[in-house]
């Protein structure tokens, strides 16, 4: 039992200086350009490395040869190396572009000779996320209220939805409907508030962007609508009473201008009197 001990701590310790340990998480915004860092601190030109993504050929340099080999067609015009510096053992790649699909497990080994195991490998997880702003929006009225919805389209990993007042405070929702499409998760949150003030919603993704709010609507409870559409037809009605009684005063004032009578011209004061031979 002591010997089995001795030869898997042998191992384990041979793995940990061939291997190593030093994977590392990157996170990064859609569309950003990222590096891949790995470098073995010694002289790879000539030597074969091999770019994985879960377990995916992606991009490799072959023995011997100066132009690196993209496998991988979605990868094709976005990856490049920096081969110049393969004499200091630097093997990095850089991604144009990089889409939330490009998130996943990379994998670098350093193959010395042909048919011969990696000597060296790193190991990168990568994570491409979006973070879009969220939408508010007033609904109906709804159980003496008025019903809320937060809505966010295309974000990635997963977030979470809230919906706050101008306070900070949170609201319980009734509905919280999380579907995927392709790699990006849609969101939507309905809640009910019974008091008028402003809200928003707040999106929540700690890896990517932490949190992003929408801008703030102002939401105005059932009976606070009513007696605003009464005022405003009380205001229509006194414009509309007024307007008339202008319309009055002016017709009276034109009518009194006007001649009472309609009058023809006369000729009377051009009678003369015919007398009889």
């Amino acid at each position: 039992m002591e010997l089995l001990v001795l030869l898997s701590l042998c191992l384990l310790t041979f793995i940990g200086k061939t291997f190593g340990d030093d994977s590392i998480k990157i996170t990064i915004k859609e569309d950003e350009d990222i590096i891949l860092n790995c470098s073995f601190g010694t002289d790879i030109t000539g030597h074969r490395i091999e770019w994985k993504k879960d377990d995916m050929d992606v991009f490799y340099f072959d023995f011997r040869r100066e132009d690196p080999t993209v496998e991988d067609p979605k990868f094709k015009d976005r990856v490049s190396s920096f081969s110049e510096d393969l004499k200091s053992g630097d093997a990095s790649i850089k991604i144009k572009g990089a889409k939330v699909s490009d998130s996943g497990k990379y994998t670098c080994l350093h193959i010395n000779e042909p048919g011969k195991a990696p000597v060296h490998q790193r190991l990168i997880e990568l994570t491409v996320g979006t973070c879009p702003q969220p939408i508010i929006k007033a609904l109906g009225n709804k159980d003496g209220g008025r019903q809320v919805e937060c809505t966010a389209v295309g974000a990635f990993p997963q977030p979470t939805m809230e919906l706050k007042n101008d306070a900070d405070v949170t609201f319980k929702p009734e509905d919280n409907k999380i579907s995927q499409n392709g790699s990006y998760f849609d969101i939507t949150l309905l809640a009910v508030v019974t008091e008028e003030g402003f809200y928003h919603c707040v999106l929540t993704q700690e890896d990517i962007c932490h949190q992003i709010s929408s801008e703030k609507s102002r939401v105005v409870m059932p009976s606070d609508e009513i007696a605003g559409h009464l005022k405003i037809a009380i205001i229509i009605a006194v414009v509309l009473g007024i307007v008339a009684v202008i319309l009055a005063a002016a017709l009276i004032h034109t009518c009194k201008k006007k001649s009472p009578r309609d009058t023809v011209p006369s000729t009377a004061s051009n009678w003369q009197p015919v007398h009889a031979e």
